[in-house]
């Protein structure tokens, strides 16, 4: 379900990733008078500035050895940050997060969703079909977050990008290990189904029998994004109320049959995403070793075996 999670400050060490066996060496930058030193390992990319390590890249994919083509459930999650603590000493609990994606893929045929699509909230949603089926909505001119459906592998996926971590930071989620536990897994599935609830949609499949003239044409008139884009431009109130109708009318005569089917294939997936009887084996041992403190000593590891070399590092802030 959580993909391309990147933390802003990793609690590990430089040289723990400057050393590794597994870390290969990259492109070298300087910025701002600094030196940056980047290293791939894997699915994750690590730049080193100094003392300060930030990770990029997906941690499902790194779970999967490269690829991210199932539903990244929270037991997966837990595998994953328990391998990279032994293996890195990235710590969850002092890690923070400053960019999320949630989602999942669905058996359904993608094509057929996102022509339903009219719009999210009060704007227009960019569709595009080049290499696949695609479309994108922006929350708002700051760009907090993105929902995204696309045909991924013939499945659809449906997706929330968060650009800016206000919405899951007011929520209480802040570092990696919030995201382990049930409460906060299923606080993430009801923000993307919340999100979800915002598209504007019209199953024009169906065919509506014993409708007022009236209502069909407003419905057929609704079912364009040229007919919002225009009634937004003339009277925002109108629009809001012109689209408060429609809503109600598609419900009525069963136009949103494909958003209510979309939508319960998401409540069962994420149900069964946050099953898991996993433990926290080695990330309770980094929760008790106080490592978000700099100047602390502890077992420096650069293999998955431990070393019995201790060392006094500084973590980056």
């Amino acid at each position: 379900m959580i993909d391309g999670i990147r933390s802003k400050s990793v609690a590990t060490f430089a040289d723990i990733i400057q050393n590794h066996p597994d870390c290969i060496k990259g492109n070298t930058i300087i910025k701002n008078g600094e030196t940056i030193h980047e290293y791939k390992c894997d699915a994750l990319t690590f730049t080193v500035q100094g003392n300060k390590v930030r990770m990029n890249g997906s941690i499902h994919k790194y779970f999967n050895d490269g690829h991210n083509n199932n539903d990244f459930i929270r037991g997966q999650l837990i595998e994953a940050l328990n391998d990279l603590w032994i293996r890195f000493r990235i710590n969850p609990y002092c890690t923070k997060i400053n960019s999320l994606e949630i989602g999942l893929n669905l058996y359904y045929v993608p094509k057929k969703f996102i022509n339903a699509i009219i719009e999210y909230k009060d704007k227009p949603v960019r569709i595009t079909n080049n290499d696949f089926l695609y479309s994108e909505s922006e929350h708002n001119n700051k760009s907090r977050y993105y929902l995204k459906a696309y045909d991924k592998d013939g499945m659809l996926r449906i997706e929330v990008h968060f650009s800016r971590m206000a919405d899951i930071n007011k929520n209480g989620i802040k570092y990696l290990s919030d995201l382990t536990t049930p409460e906060n897994y299923k606080l993430l599935g009801e923000m993307l189904l919340n999100y979800y609830d915002n598209y504007l949609m019209y199953d024009d499949s169906l065919r509506i029998e014993k409708i007022k003239p009236k209502e069909l044409l407003f419905l057929t008139e609704g079912k364009n994004p040229i007919y919002w884009r225009k009634e937004r431009d003339k009277n925002m109130e109108n629009y809001k109320k012109h689209r408060k109708r429609f809503k109600k009318l598609s419900q009525q005569y069963g136009q949103d049959s494909i958003k209510k089917e979309v939508r319960k294939l998401l409540e069962d997936s994420l149900r069964l995403s946050n099953v898991s009887d996993k433990s926290f084996p080695e990330l309770t041992k980094c929760l008790e070793l106080n490592q978000c403190f700099p100047n602390q000593k502890f077992p420096r590891i650069n293999t998955i075996d431990e070393a019995t070399e201790k060392g006094n590092n500084t973590l980056g802030k």
